[in-house]
């Protein structure tokens, strides 16, 4: 009887053992929209583990951000968080929404932004001042930097702003590489393809020619056809513009050679935003030699893209940058750089 007691002792041990490796080594395969966050929360009830669960998985993933669809996650044991060990989802989430009753609509959507605890890859266009852009003591300033500043850090999100060519910051939203970019121009297909967020603000496009020039307005575009036009490449104007196939347009890569090459005589005129336009042209003491064109284009929105699989993310966005203008934060952004 002794015997057959230590028997089963001797077994029960074996297999908390085998429970425990097999605990300690449990997999997660990611899901279509998953994040780490969110897989913190699925398996933990608690979505501020995502860090622990990214450490284990160091040798697979380069960064936080770079989940693949069917890829195999090791799923460390919480030894010291046994009371809210592998909660099902539908539980977790309703501990989450009970855990935030009563509190303010910030502290409500700090707790949502909890599920995505990461730092989020933001990406803007190099040189677009006033709207964003590097300042002589390499600041990242701007109107459009500050407003998305203001947003996140609402929301108390860690995030990166990093600086590309136009064309890399759209490849970045089409690639997912990035969480967020900006500003986009609202054009129908990138409301189809991207999660777009505002508009955060509007810009004036119009023309700019020389000051002798004797260029001093225009009806309709089909009027400039005999003229050359400078424009950004992989810039949206306005739709007239992008799609006029008649119109002589010369591509530059940004809007500082834009305004070069009109003040060399190397084109007859230039379409862009007004006030990056003459940003460019007063540093580079160009100002005085160029005049626009009086009739204006379009009042442009701009909004923030997302990539379609961060949809989660760019509601909570849109969250904070309505609370900020309920706030005056926004207003007061407005007008300090108008």
């Amino acid at each position: 009887m002794k015997k057959n007691f230590y028997i089963i002792y001797l077994l029960a041990i074996v297999l908390v053992i085998i429970n425990a490796v097999s605990f300690a080594q449990t997999t997660y395969t990611v899901k279509k929209g998953d994040t780490l966050s969110l897989i913190s929360l699925k398996v933990y009830g608690i979505s501020r583990e995502w860090k622990t669960i990214y450490n284990a998985n160091t040798e697979i993933l380069e960064s936080p951000n770079r989940l693949a669809l069917g890829m195999k996650l090791i799923i460390p044991d919480l030894n010291n968080k046994k009371e809210i060990k592998f909660q099902p989802p539908s539980t977790a989430l309703k501990v989450k929404s009970r855990s935030i009753e009563g509190r303010s609509s910030r502290e409500k959507l700090i707790k949502l932004a909890d599920e995505f605890n990461y730092t989020w890859k933001v990406v803007c266009e190099r040189d677009f001042p006033p709207y964003n852009y590097v300042d002589d003591k390499g600041n990242k300033t701007g109107l459009d930097t500050e407003l998305v500043t203001a947003i996140l850090n609402y929301l108390k999100i860690e995030f990166e702003i990093i600086n590309y060519p136009w064309n890399r910051v759209v490849n970045s939203v089409d690639t997912n590489e990035a969480d967020f970019a900006y500003q986009f121009v609202g054009k129908p297909e990138r409301f189809e393809k991207y999660c777009m967020i505002g508009p955060i603000r509007s810009g004036i496009t119009l023309f700019a020619v020389r000051k002798d020039s004797k260029i001093d307005n225009y009806g309709t575009l089909s009027d400039l056809k005999k003229y050359s036009i400078g424009h950004v490449t992989g810039y949206a104007y306005t739709d007239e513009f992008d799609s006029a196939e008649y119109l002589n347009k010369q591509d530059v890569i940004d809007n500082n050679l834009l305004v070069q090459i009109l003040v060399k005589g190397r084109t007859d005129l230039i379409i862009g935003d007004l006030n990056t336009l003459s940003y460019f042209a007063k540093a580079n003491g160009m100002y005085e030699q160029i005049r626009f064109l009086p009739k204006i284009l379009k009042e442009v929105p701009r909004y923030i893209a997302f990539p379609k699989e961060k949809k989660q993310q760019s509601e909570l966005f849109e969250k904070g940058l309505n609370a900020i203008k309920a706030s005056g934060t926004y207003d007061k952004i407005i007008k300090k750089w108008k």
